[in-house]
């Protein structure tokens, strides 16, 4: 499982793509809560300096995350979303199924 492109959304939310072609909607808030090696991207001015890596997304600082871990904790999501394209986007709150009915 790789990472293949990424797409900043807003506050802690990224689209990922994956090398199968799949896009999908993380919240990494959830993610970074209590563990210390996350703590200083709870910092939001830190958390969008980031950069696609090899296979993930890495921070400044090194940190980054399984690529099989992000997407055990990602929603599916059914394109990316481009600044002319004016359908809703879906939290990661939101359950997957409703979005674009």
């Amino acid at each position: 499982m790789r990472v293949t492109d990424v797409e900043y959304i807003d506050d802690f939310t990224m689209k990922l793509e994956f090398n199968h072609k799949e896009w999908r909607l993380v919240d990494f808030e959830p993610l970074m809560q209590g563990r210390h090696f996350y703590t200083e991207l709870l910092d939001h001015k830190h958390f969008i300096q980031f950069a696609l890596t090899m296979d993930t997304i890495e921070w400044y600082n090194g940190v980054d995350f399984s690529p099989d871990y992000l997407y055990a904790n990602s929603k599916p999501t059914p394109k990316p979303y481009f600044e002319d394209d004016d359908s809703p986007l879906p939290t990661a709150a939101e359950p997957a199924a409703t979005y674009g009915e």
